[in-house]
Formats: C-alpha cells, sequence, structure tokens
C-alpha cells in the first residue's frame, strides 16, 4: 500500500505533466517559438521547469534562457534576472513562480520601463506554496 506522502508525490507528478502540457501546448497555440523561462528556485520547481524545456524543445520551440529566481528573491535579484532577460530577446516569458515572485519580476520590469516588451507572458503558479 502507498503512503500518504507516496500519493502526494504522485498527485503532484500528474499536475506538472498537465501544466507543462498546458504551457507547451498555448505557446504552439499562438506559434511563440523563441521563449524564455523564470521558474521558483527548489522544491519542484527546478524538475518542473526541466521538464517543460524538453516539451518545449521536443515540440520545436526554441528556448533562449532558463532563470531560477529565489524563493525569498529581493527587487535586485529580479532586476538582475530581467536584464539577462533583455539580452535574448525572446518573444515570450514563461513564468513557473509563485505568486510572490511574479510580483517581484514584474516590480523589475517596471523599475526597467520594459512593461509592453514581449509579445506574450505566460504565467501558471508553481504547486509549491505561496
Amino acid at each position: 500500500m502507498c503512503s500518504p506522502n507516496c500519493l502526494m508525490t504522485a498527485l503532484l507528478s500528474v499536475l506538472f505533466a498537465l501544466q507543462v502540457k498546458l504551457m507547451v501546448d498555448i505557446l504552439l497555440y499562438f506559434n511563440w517559438t523563441y521563449v524564455s523561462f523564470v521558474y521558483s528556485e527548489g522544491c519542484y520547481g527546478d524538475s518542473a521547469v526541466e521538464q517543460l524545456k524538453q516539451a518545449a524543445e521536443h515540440s520545436g520551440i526554441c528556448v533562449g534562457l532558463t532563470l531560477g529566481l529565489g524563493q525569498h528573491a529581493d527587487t535586485s535579484h529580479a532586476v538582475d534576472v530581467v536584464t539577462k532577460l533583455t539580452v535574448v530577446d525572446a518573444e515570450v516569458v514563461v513564468l513557473f513562480t509563485s505568486l510572490e515572485e511574479t510580483r517581484t519580476l514584474f516590480r523589475a520590469v517596471q523599475q526597467q520601463r520594459l512593461v509592453g516588451r514581449y509579445t506574450g507572458q505566460l504565467s501558471l503558479p508553481s504547486l509549491r506554496g505561496r
């Protein structure tokens, strides 16, 4: 018999697979073929973004950068991430981040006066706590 931890791990694995498929399907639907990823470091974020990156590349989507954002990242770290993203110039930045990390990134984008630079932004919350 499987323990509760085993069941939770299996459930999270299925949910990540569904999120990854959904994100890739959306990217393909809008013909966004050159993207970068920003993800929540630690816990499940690292493995989830790796699955997302592999699925995107397998579907013919070119991945520019894959950048992690720490759990308690401050605005200066987010500014560094945003600065790196501007060098690559991908059409879309896919966020696999918590709500707070997403807010921190958007503050950095506003601070650098880059609002409206990207064609689109796709964000699904990570399943890690908020």
